[in-house]
């Protein structure tokens, strides 16, 4: 399958798709975005919902309070390093 013919989902906690969030990656598709605009969506909406749901936040209606300490968060909270391959 072609990368142009990928399908992008987003789980829920129960491993469920997150209606919503797939729903939003059909539209970038629909509306003819490049599938690494779909990929980085699908990685960015996904550490939103992770966040939302460790933090007791309600996805779908956030305070200001609230998505100011996400942005907290995400300055304080170091990303686990990505290996990087050897060069030869």
């Amino acid at each position: 399958m072609a990368a142009d013919e990928s399908v992008l989902w987003v789980l829920d906690e129960d491993l469920e798709l997150h209606v919503e969030a797939c729903a939003y990656l059909t539209g970038l598709r629909g509306a003819g975005r490049a599938f690494n605009v779909e990929k980085t969506s699908a990685g960015r909406i996904a550490l939103y919902l992770s966040y939302c749901q460790g933090h007791g936040v309600d996805w779908s209606s956030p305070s200001l309070a609230q998505l100011m300490a996400m942005m907290r968060w995400l300055v304080d909270e170091p990303m686990p390093a990505r290996p990087y391959p050897h060069s030869r």
